[in-house]
């Protein structure tokens, strides 16, 4: 990776090797260890067609139905609380959560991009991001919330509800980058040496798709496992940098047998807080909590 000047793939591989054994569980919800800052949304944004597709997210995707259902439902669970534990303002700010990145994404993120390693790649040349992360997504999180309210009580026999009829508006985001960073699932990697990588034919690296037949599949699946000779002629001198290597996940998880390191990690990039040119504008609805018949007095 050094090499191929591929710094921040590099960076990340090193931490893996460097770091206890752990085997990520698969569950985005779970406590796992962070890398926070290696990478950062700038930089993703450099590679690839990935600029043009996050302009398209910022300009469409915040807008979905979807997206506006699920922010629309994070902003009312948020204001039900802070007007059943009496509180009078409802306007808010996230920012004051960023210190647990976990629970922030699982609180506070509606949307996302999801981006393939394709898209990482310069024309049809792999680059560090494809290092890094390939397969990622892009998440955008809830940052400012404006609400209006109107005010007023509602009297029903044996109860008096003091309600809200609550609209918002989100005016800025966060977004950032989250991936994980581990060798679960049966994956090829491609063909390495000390100086680079290149890449069997009909992989998810190269984006020409899979065999088309079960008898390809099992001639492809037998050709990627050997080594490759990049040697133009035959009768060619035989050079140690010709020679490429396969590395699938399954090697990975060995040298964590053997050795008791390598440790999977999450990978977040710092949240960007953003204005939006145009708000998200959300219905809340009502919102009633039960108030003490001395308090209409």
């Amino acid at each position: 990776m050094d090499n191929l000047g591929w710094t921040v793939s590099a960076k990340l591989a090193r931490m893996w090797f460097t770091s206890p054994a752990h085997i990520y569980n698969d569950d985005p919800k779970s406590e796992q260890p962070l890398n926070v800052g290696d990478i950062t949304l700038d930089w993703t944004l450099k590679f690839g067609n990935i600029r043009k597709k996050y302009e398209n997210f910022l300009a469409n995707k915040l807008y979905s139905e979807r997206a506006i259902a699920a922010a629309t439902g994070i902003v009312k669970t948020f204001v039900e609380k802070l007007f059943k534990d009496g509180s009078s303002t409802f306007s808010f700010n996230t920012s004051r959560f960023l210190d647990d990145l976990l629970n922030f994404h699982v609180d506070w993120q509606f949307q996302k991009l999801t981006i393939s390693d394709a898209d990482t790649f310069d024309g049809l040349t792999l680059t560090d991001l494809t290092g890094s992360l390939a397969n990622f997504n892009i998440y955008a999180a809830i940052g400012n919330v404006e609400i209006s309210t109107e005010k007023y009580f509602r009297y029903e026999r044996g109860s008096n509800l003091y309600c809200l009829n609550a609209k918002g508006r989100i005016t800025h985001i966060y977004v950032y980058v989250k991936d994980n960073y581990s060798f679960n699932g049966e994956q090829y990697l491609g063909h390495w040496n000390k100086h680079g990588i290149i890449i069997a034919p009909g992989t998810w690296l190269t984006g020409s798709g899979a065999p088309k037949s079960d008898s390809d599949m099992d001639i492809w699946v037998k050709a990627i496992q050997k080594p490759v000779d990049t040697r133009k002629s035959l009768f060619g001198k035989f050079k140690e940098p010709d020679v490429y290597f396969p590395v699938f996940n399954a090697d990975y998880n060995r040298w964590r047998e053997i050795h008791q390191r390598g440790g999977d990690f999450m990978v977040y990039s710092k949240p960007v807080y953003l204005k939006l040119k145009k708000p998200i504008d959300i219905k809340l609805g009502e919102i009633c909590r039960l108030e003490p018949s001395s308090s209409l007095a």
